[in-house]
């Protein structure tokens, strides 16, 4: 029986759906008043422009270039606009997608029909867990490497646990998009020992073998292109020699205590989801086992200087990820009587009608956002540039400058790394 099979319970969800969006469109419009989201697509603009990404000390204009160069990649559909904020908007839009599209993958074909509204209601509350869960906020809705890295993540994940049985085409899938994580982020590393692990337990032995000559094979063939593109010293200088000699801010004890007070919640859920899920089918398991497992690279990157909470991002997107598929699972079995089952599916309905509630007051500064699309300093320093070519330099708007003089500038923060 399906608890909100009835008319007004899928209105609910249709109005659901357009509010998520509006909130969306918000965030997009808002992403150009943000410096660094201009300023981190600058290595993808001097892909475009034939530039060198990764150049050696000491030569060229600075950047923020610590990071692998598929993010970079990743947004080049920025590159074709005519304006910064409009290059900004798209590749908000573009992190927007790799960060949701695959857990909307993830559940789309839970069943032969459409997607019930119990599920989509689950893909609308892990929406608002990333609007309000401050690391998940910053790598969903800014441009980041971030939202790359963990996309690609998820869908190596996905590929794996979607069905019970691994495919020969889900293992392609899997090893392929996790080596592209690694190379949009390098945090993103506990992954080639996350994913076989995984695989061993719900696959066994040969699937196990499978996996690794795969993944081995992935590995060595995407490596050996981007070091043979960008150059073996600049990527190791880069990615590894400049962040491994940042000083450290804290202490791991410090961010770990940090880390499990945003975390708790997600772990509570898992663990009470858990215990009444089919212990047969642990397809639900790579999600905990992954996000613990990035643990330690998430504090590392916290406790290094210039560390954000952002850096959490890995471990807590594939917790909140894996409470989302728990829950899911357990309203839509037998686990249940048909009276809690309801209660839960209703219990769901509140959350995400909370959840909206709160969300209002950010909404409704929508007509503001579009009425001041084109008042942001990035905005105002690309046009002063496009009318005084030359005159002014804009340390923390290198992008304005960029595309209305076709000349790269240093990046002032850039001059920290």
């Amino acid at each position: 029986m399906d608890h909100l099979s009835g008319r007004w319970p899928k209105v609910f969800v249709f109005l659901a759906w357009l509010f998520v969006l509006g909130m969306v469109f918000q965030a997009i419009l808002e992403a150009p008043w943000v410096a660094w989201n201009a300023a981190r697509l600058i290595p993808t603009f001097a892909l475009a422009h034939g530039e060198t990404l990764y150049g050696a000390l000491n030569q060229g204009p600075v950047w923020v270039t610590l990071y692998g160069p598929i993010y970079s990649l990743a947004y080049l559909p920025a590159v074709w606009v005519g304006s910064p904020e409009a290059a900004v908007m798209v590749a908000s839009a573009t992190g927007i997608g790799f960060f949701f599209a695959p857990v909307f993958w993830l559940l789309s074909r839970r069943k032969k029909q459409m997607m019930p509204p119990t599920t989509q209601l689950a893909l609308i509350g892990f929406f608002l867990i990333a609007t309000y869960c401050e690391p998940l906020r910053m790598s969903a809705f800014s441009v980041r490497a971030d939202s790359v890295a963990l996309g690609l993540g998820a869908l190596a994940c996905a590929a794996i646990s979607r069905d019970k049985k691994i495919g020969s085409a889900a293992i392609w899938i899997s090893t392929i998009c996790a080596v592209l994580s690694i190379w949009s982020k390098q945090t993103f590393a506990p992954l080639l020992l996350a994913l076989p692990l995984v695989v061993f337990w719900q696959g066994g032995g040969q699937v196990f073998k499978r996996y690794l000559i795969r993944l081995v094979a992935s590995f060595v063939l995407i490596s050996g292109m981007l070091f043979w593109w960008f150059g073996v010293p600049g990527i190791v200088l880069h990615m590894f020699e400049i962040p491994a000699k940042h000083p450290w801010a804290s202490h791991l004890t410090v961010a770990g205590w940090e880390w499990l007070k945003i975390a708790l919640i997600f772990l509570f859920g898992l663990l009470v989801g858990g215990i009444f899920l089919n212990r047969k089918d642990r397809r639900w398991m790579v999600w905990p086992i992954v996000g613990l497992l990035m643990v330690p690279t998430s504090l590392l990157g916290r406790v290094k200087e210039w560390g954000e909470l952002n850096s959490f991002a890995p471990s807590l997107y594939f917790l909140a990820i894996g409470v989302m598929v728990v829950w899911v699972q357990l309203i839509e079995s037998a686990v249940f009587k048909e009276r809690a089952r309801g209660f839960l599916c209703w219990g769901l309905v509140a959350s995400v009608g909370f959840g909206l509630v709160v969300s209002a007051p950010r909404l409704i500064q929508l007509p503001a956002s579009v009425a001041q699309r084109d008042q942001s300093p990035l905005s105002v320093a690309y046009r002063y540039a496009k009318r005084f070519p030359g005159t002014t330099y804009f340390p923390s708007a290198p992008l304005s400058s960029l595309m209305a003089e076709g000349r790269f500038y240093h990046f002032c923060y850039g001059m920290y790394d």
